[in-house]
């Protein structure tokens, strides 16, 4: 996350779209895949992802306008409205705003294709994505960027591949330090790759939001889906008892920090050119907003995230959200 807010920080330097556009989306859906569950029904992910995706989509979009001056709000108004329904091309302060309704179409695509054989899936989605890519008035004009769903579906599925491999390396805690030792030699070699091809004519860097898979998509798409691999891979040695829970809550208030830090970016940058303390100032003043939202009650339709519970009540909490979802 803070990453894609480094990645609009420095929206025109030139080293952000190699650097930072080949993994720091693409990671959040491989993380979906590789947290997926295989047990939500079709109905049961629309209406889910609608309610933790869609529904703060249009509140904070809402907030957002009535916050801004008032001689722009039939201008972003229609602007928002034009680029939800056809052109997925956002405006500021909603430039972050095509991925939640990106992920809820990549999710929901995905549990469409779950229904077929692993073989039939894979081709599946691998074709969807390269007829979006590769057909622009297919991948340019879809309500809620269905169309760019289909390729986002394409890391999800990669992430659920990676959770099954997962389980492997868990088990152990030796194959856990080997996996770690493993993904950052990845990440050394990706590193030397993308720094030799500086220069050259071969553009490495994805971008999701526009249907781009780079001017070589065999080799942008495989060294995006290394490095989000390799990333999982070294940070999953942690044990999670030596996560401090101030992680945790930072993590429940990414969707937040998702669609306000643009437009904390747009208050403050008359201030200051971009640098490491600008950065910090933004990261701050996003997650705070995150913060305090995820810690009231009553908040999940701007957060997408549920209630925070208490330790004695989160087991069971848990099994009755199991309950109603099977149900």
């Amino acid at each position: 996350m803070l990453a894609i807010v480094a990645g609009h920080l420095w929206t025109f330097a030139p080293w952000v779209r190699p650097w930072l556009f080949t993994w720091h989306v693409p990671l959040f859906f491989v993380l979906v895949g590789l947290f997926w569950s295989p047990t939500r029904t079709v109905l049961a992910e629309v209406r889910f992802r609608a309610l933790t995706l869609l529904v703060p989509f249009v509140l904070w979009a809402v907030i957002l306008i009535a916050t801004g001056p008032r001689d722009l709000w039939s201008q972003q108004l229609d602007d928002f409205t034009r680029a939800t329904w056809s052109t997925g091309s956002y405006q500021t302060p909603f430039w972050a705003f095509w991925f939640l309704p990106a992920l809820f179409w990549g999710a929901v695509w995905f549990r469409i294709a779950g229904l077929l054989p692993l073989a039939m899936r894979a081709v599946a989605l691998v074709g969807a994505a390269v007829v979006v890519a590769q057909v622009p008035a297919v991948g340019d004009h879809t309500p809620l960027l269905a169309a760019q769903g289909l390729i986002c579906a394409l890391w999800i599925f990669a992430g659920e591949l990676l959770g099954r491999a997962r389980q492997f390396w868990r088990a152990d805690p030796n194959r856990r330090l080997l996996a770690a030792a493993g993904g950052l030699a990845l990440l050394v070699v990706a590193a030397i790759f993308v720094d030799s091809s500086r220069g050259t004519d071969r553009v490495l860097a994805l971008d999701l939001r526009a249907s781009y898979l780079g001017s070589d998509p065999l080799v942008s798409v495989t060294l995006s889906l290394v490095v989000c691999a390799s990333l999982v891979m070294v940070f999953d040695w942690v044990p999670d008892p030596a996560l401090p829970a101030v992680i945790h809550d930072l993590a429940r208030g990414s969707l937040v920090v998702m669609v306000v830090h643009v437009a904390v970016i747009d208050w403050i940058s008359g201030l200051a050119a971009p640098s490491v303390r600008l950065l910090a100032v933004v990261a701050a003043a996003s997650w705070g907003v995150a913060l305090v939202l995820t810690s009231m009650n009553r908040t999940s339709w701007l957060t997408g995230a549920a209630p925070k519970q208490g330790p004695r009540s989160l087991d069971s909490s848990r099994a009755g959200r199991r309950d109603r979802t099977l149900r």
